[in-house]
């Protein structure tokens, strides 16, 4: 309830951030609770949770820093990016990102470019 009292209370964007707890069994909550968009979880099954969410819900996160970005290739994380968003289709808005809301000082700069240009990439 106090959740809901503060998304009502909060003009413009609201997302709520559920860490990295998958946001699949609470997609109906956060959207009855007046959230705009809801963390995505690198643990949820994208296809069930964009269509959980299509129309209702935008998305943020859905990747793992420590296991996507670090120490992998441009084009590792690339295709990874692409996976999501191929998994999520293309019903529901989503703001890529990590999941926990940061990228930690072990990923490379490289991996931060390649992330960027494959959040540019997807159009």
């Amino acid at each position: 309830p106090a959740l809901q009292a503060l998304l009502a209370d909060f003009g413009g964007v609201r997302i709520v951030h559920l860490a990295s707890e998958p946001v699949g069994p609470r997609v109906d909550d956060l959207v009855a609770w007046g959230a705009t968009a809801g963390s995505l979880s690198a643990q949820d099954d994208w296809a069930t949770v964009g269509a959980l969410a299509a129309g209702r819900l935008a998305l943020v996160g859905g990747l793992d820093a420590l296991v996507d970005l670090r120490r992998r290739t441009p084009q590792a994380i690339q295709a990874r990016v692409a996976r999501v968003r191929a998994g999520l289709g293309r019903a529901t808005g989503w703001l890529v990102s990590d999941h926990h809301g940061e990228l930690p000082w072990q990923v490379e700069d490289e991996a931060i470019g390649a992330f960027v240009a494959a959040a540019r990439g997807l159009g």
